[in-house]
């Protein structure tokens, strides 16, 4: 008995004097790391990271607050890069905390590949982090802007891509997204543009999508044909349609989308592929100008077919679009007929894109409407 409490109380002591952690590292000795920016270094033909490093700084309340120092260092490889601005740090580099990634389009538009490598195979990277790409600056130049606010540039952006699901005018897109995509080349995703916005202080604002096939970008598009993707390919859940001159009676309506179901159907006709695209939409009048009374009964249900119509004709527009200029299919109607029909998607999987091109597809609209806000009636001047 006396041997065993013996053995207890040594246990007991080793946990609470001797256990520690085989890779704790001083938090003052690394760089901790909230955003990134690659461009090509052309002058080298390497590359040039731009770094945004976190720092703590006392508040005006007593309290800490969180600012950033922006670092520039090149590199052969991007590898190559990150050891050279340990060297110049005298740091080691922590990117557990890295919440964004921007790609310069110069780069994207080539070849991704090496870039992704880099991300998907550094371990201290997650794999949700965001991906953006630059346009119009280099993906440096946006990193470095200020936001006019009490926050980080990185962290400015993942409030900006958070936001999204109430304003779908740019994709979400993830690390381990883009990469599932460029493993399978007939498959395309949308990634979300930061660029400079307009006004004094100019800071860095995400706006649209680029299209990604394969491993690179192929085109651009702009806030409402990348809220129509999304909206075909049922990831909009909400945000806002608006209609102006609804029935040519100079009245102008917002409606704001509570709840949204996708059904795609794809069909083989012979040779001709056929895609019917069910859409149930229910949705709220945000904002009315004009003299409609929406309470009425007949003139409620003309404005739910006039709505219905408005956005199926901005759809069909945007699938139009798609199918003319790119010939990708980004609306996903590859992978539900790879559900619906598994024989037929692989006799069709290599001619994937000739056949997107070439579909019959025919979006069906559904609008309800909810509510109307508070007031029944557009509000009336003298």
């Amino acid at each position: 008995m006396k041997q065993k409490l013996l053995i207890t109380i040594i246990i007991v002591f080793n946990i609470l004097f001797l256990s520690g952690c085989w890779n704790y590292r001083e938090v003052n000795r690394l760089a901790i790391v909230g955003g990134l920016a690659i461009d090509k270094d052309e002058a080298l033909g390497g590359y040039k990271l731009t770094i945004e490093v976190m720092k703590s700084v006392p508040g005006d309340t007593g309290g800490g607050r969180v600012q950033s120092d922006i670092y520039e260092i090149r590199g052969k490889t991007i590898f190559d890069a990150v050891r050279n601005f340990v060297i110049k740090l005298g740091r080691r580099t922590y990117w557990s905390h890295a919440k964004v990634v921007i790609i310069d389009s110069n780069i994207a538009e080539k070849d991704i590949v090496p870039v992704l490598d880099w991300l998907y195979r550094d371990a201290g990277i997650r794999r949700d982090i965001y991906i953006l790409i630059s346009k119009g600056h280099t993906a440096g130049e946006l990193l470095k802007t200020d936001t006019g606010l009490d926050d980080t540039t990185s962290f400015h952006l993942v409030s900006i891509l958070q936001s999204q699901k109430s304003i779908y005018k740019y994709p979400e897109t993830e690390l381990w997204q883009v990469v599932e995509v460029i493993s399978r080349k007939e498959k395309s995703i949308l990634v979300p543009i930061v660029q400079l916005a307009e006004g004094e202080r100019k800071p860095s604002e995400v706006r649209g999508s680029a299209i990604f096939q394969g491993d690179k970008v192929i085109g651009y598009l702009n806030e409402e044909d990348t809220r129509n993707v999304l909206w075909i390919n049922g990831e909009l859940k909400q945000g806002l349609f608006v209609v102006k001159n609804i029935e040519n009676t100079n009245n102008d309506i917002t409606f704001e989308v509570f709840n949204n179901k996708v059904k795609p159907k794809v069909e083989i006709d012979g040779d001709n592929v056929k895609v019917e695209v069910k859409i149930k939409t229910i949705v709220n009048i945000a904002e009315l100008s004009g003299e409609l009374n929406f309470q009425n009964e007949n003139i409620r249900k003309r404005i739910e077919e006039s709505g219905a119509e408005a956005l199926k004709k901005s759809l069909t527009g945007t699938v139009k679009k798609l199918q003319k200029d790119y010939g990708k299919d980004v609306f996903k109607f590859s992978t539900a007929l790879e559900i619906q029909q598994q024989k037929t998607w692989k006799k069709l999987k290599p001619k994937w894109e000739e056949e997107f091109r070439l579909a019959e597809v025919n979006v069906e609209v559904d609008m309800h409407i909810k509510g109307s806000a508070v007031a029944s009636k557009a509000i009336k001047g003298e």
